[in-house]
């Protein structure tokens, strides 16, 4: 009778723990929703429109998602070409958006809003998911997830105290460095990474720690393509996950038939997105992975990148899991893969963008100390009537935090300032105007007026973030686009050359970044080239197949085009001219 009831008792609470699990799911959703879309609500609030841009980055996300949108929904292409041609970014993070936003007909500038409601979504329930298997429990689970959804300092392996000290800051007005730029507080909700990528990352974790607590061939075989997964989405976090196998399979000799056959199974399943990056590296322009600081040579002992505190936390973490936890030993040894390929140009000698290892490593450190915290919490909770009060008090001041400064990064922050507003009068632009464009037509001009004019009106720029980025465009291309577009702004020579002097004396990537001989030979050539097209324009036109050129309203029209062009718009800002 007593094993009877005992399996009585088990069956009637499962159901209970069941609908527990679904509703704390359902709630870290929500707060994932809300913490991720406060900057759509805050502008719909402030403006009357849902309508927020980050940053730079984004409208270069936006003009891949656009094309995507008008022209092929199910696959990307360059938006810096008229001809279809491949891109830099996979397919998973950036096209089941455009799927969303062209099934509904949302137009193309709901694409960011989907992808952010999808982050929210897809982050909540991999952090939940994550912690409920570590903890055991259903209220920690909800409590540790619901704090990594608003935590600020969850990328940099520094929660809880890069909060309150940001917090202090913008209550002092000490605000440098947080918003005169582009957003850098809640850098977790970044669109596309980790915004799009992040849940692949977890859900790797995830299968991998069920195929080690239970070996079963479908657990294992999961684990596997949890691991492909990751090849397409996200180069860092393969990268990464690969290495960390490598280093938890000498460490812990008990399951290194699970690491083994996962990492088998992940990389059969992930060489076709290894066959495809390398085809389009091999027809791609050599300067484009220097230019974009992809494949830099540089000195072997050069750039390095050492987080000191974050060294130390993670060897003292190893300490604790080789100890009590080492059910955790996999994702500390990810977050160690993480560390050491921020300076893998010991060996390779290339520089490869190597701070976004920083997502791996800070947000697989930061998950280590918050099970840490948990396991004292849950000591806590059996020791003291009054734990769910502490609890729920930091938790519900955590989280109103983190959501003010969500806001604050939304509504101050000076390029999302910026690029918000400039949409807004772009759309007012066509409100008033009526212009209409030719599809897949090539516009030049003024930067602010061309960011949003490929994006909702399916054009393809002469000069542009998209066309630094093409793999099919090499430097001397460039250099030509740039030239050309400074004769069509209507820039003298003086100003063009100044421009470019300090365009490339600012730049952050490449051999002009690190080499003032290469920067001046990039400037010269820009400035040759803009002296052949002040002579005879014709030929450069013809060749980048130039339709529209915009110009700010306030500079009034350059000389050329008073003959071969006409005025196709004459809005409250810009003029739009068109070559006939």
């Amino acid at each position: 009778m007593p094993q009877l009831q005992k399996q009585s008792d088990t069956v009637s609470t499962a159901p209970a723990r069941s609908r527990a699990d679904l509703w704390a799911a359902l709630a870290c959703v929500l707060m994932g929703l809300l913490v991720s879309l406060m900057p759509h609500l805050v502008w719909r609030l402030h403006s009357g429109s849902p309508i927020w841009i980050a940053d730079n980055d984004e409208l270069l996300y936006l003009s891949y998602g656009s094309q995507a949108y008008f022209n092929h929904p199910a696959y990307l292409s360059d938006p810096a070409l008229v001809q279809p041609a491949p891109g830099m970014y996979p397919w998973l993070q950036l096209v089941p958006g455009v799927l969303v936003a062209r099934l509904f007909q949302l137009g193309p500038m709901a694409i960011s809003l989907i992808w952010r409601a999808w982050a929210g979504i897809s982050i909540a329930l991999g952090w939940y998911v994550l912690a409920r298997f570590y903890t055991k429990k259903v209220w920690l689970a909800f409590v540790l997830g619901a704090f990594l959804l608003v935590d600020i300092g969850v990328v940099g392996g520094r929660p809880i105290l890069r909060q309150y000290v940001t917090t202090v800051q913008i209550l002092l007005g000490r605000t440098q460095g947080l918003l005169d730029t582009n957003p850098q507080i809640h850098q977790e909700w970044r669109i596309i990474t980790p915004g799009l990528s992040l849940a692949f990352l977890l859900l790797h974790f995830w299968l991998v720690a069920r195929a080690r607590e239970l070996p079963t061939r479908t657990r294992t075989v999961l684990a596997g393509l949890g691991l492909g997964v990751l090849f397409y989405a996200y180069f860092y976090f393969w990268t990464a996950a690969c290495l960390g196998l490598a280093i938890v399979f000498l460490l812990d000799a008990r399951h290194r038939k699970v690491y083994f056959s996962t990492a088998c199974i992940g990389v059969l399943a992930g060489l076709p997105a290894l066959v495809t990056s390398f085809l389009i590296k091999k027809a791609s322009s050599p300067d484009w992975l220097v230019r974009t600081d992809l494949a830099v040579p540089i000195p072997r002992f050069s750039e390095l990148l050492v987080p000191k505190v974050g060294m130390v936390l993670l060897v003292v973490l190893f300490i604790w899991i080789w100890k009590w936890r080492r059910d955790l030993i996999h994702i500390w040894a990810v977050a160690v893969a993480g560390m050491l390929l921020l300076n893998h140009q010991i060996i390779t000698f290339l520089q490869m963008g190597n701070f976004h290892w920083t997502y791996v490593w800070g947000t697989c450190l930061t998950f280590l100390i918050m099970i840490a915290v948990a396991d004292g919490l849950a000591r806590f909770a059996r020791l003291s009537r009054i734990a769910p009060f502490v609890i729920g008090a930091f938790l519900t001041a955590h989280l109103g935090t983190g959501l003010w400064l969500r806001v604050v990064e939304a509504g101050k922050t000076k390029e999302s300032v910026e690029f918000t507003t400039t949409y807004a009068k772009y759309h007012e632009e066509h409100i008033s105007s009526h212009f209409q464009f030719a599809p897949n037509a090539v516009i030049a001009g003024n930067k602010e007026f061309i960011d949003f004019a490929i994006i909702v009106d399916n054009l393809h720029p002469l000069d542009h973030y998209a066309v630094a980025v093409s793999p099919s465009i090499d430097n001397l291309e460039w250099d030509s686009r740039i030239a050309l577009n400074g004769f069509l702004l209507g820039l003298d020579r003086e100003t063009f050359v100044g421009r470019q002097s300090a365009a490339l004396g600012s730049t952050i990537w490449g051999l002009e970044a690190r080499d003032p001989v290469r920067r001046a030979e990039r400037l010269a050539d820009r400035v040759s080239k803009y002296d052949q097209i002040v002579a005879d324009p014709g030929p450069a036109l013809a060749r980048f197949q130039v339709k529209y050129v915009a110009l700010r309203k306030a500079d009034g029209p350059p000389h050329y085009l008073q003959s071969g062009w006409r005025r196709l718009a004459d809005g409250p800002y810009w003029q739009v001219w068109e070559r006939e």
